[in-house]
This record gives C-alpha cells, structure tokens and sequence, in this order.
C-alpha cells in the first residue's frame, strides 16, 4: 500500500480544519478533499463526521 504523499496530506489537513472553523461549507470540503484524492470516508473522518451510511 502506497504511502499518501506530505504534501497532500498538509492540504487535506488545511481544507478539514477550514471546515471545522466554519471558513467552508461540508459539500465545498468534501469536493476538494476528493480533488485531492481523499474517499468520502477518509473525508468524513477528517472533520469528525460518520461515514454516510447507504441502504442496503
């Protein structure tokens, strides 16, 4: 398994404290977080949230 590269991993950090803070809305981070190649999971976890569950 690869290894996330620093830097991206610096940005996603960035991007979840600016949603947190309230500086981006949920739907702007979680965009940005997959531009950087983030899943929704590692994304939802990022700022503290569940995974979005789904019906079976």
């Amino acid at each position: 398994m690869m290894k996330p590269s620093n830097d991206k991993t610096k940005v996603l950090k960035r991007l979840a404290q600016a949603s947190n803070n309230g500086e981006m809305e949920r739907r702007e981070f979680l965009a940005m977080a997959s531009t950087f190649g983030a899943s929704a999971t590692v994304a939802y976890g990022l700022i503290g949230l569940p995974a979005p569950a789904y019906a079976d």
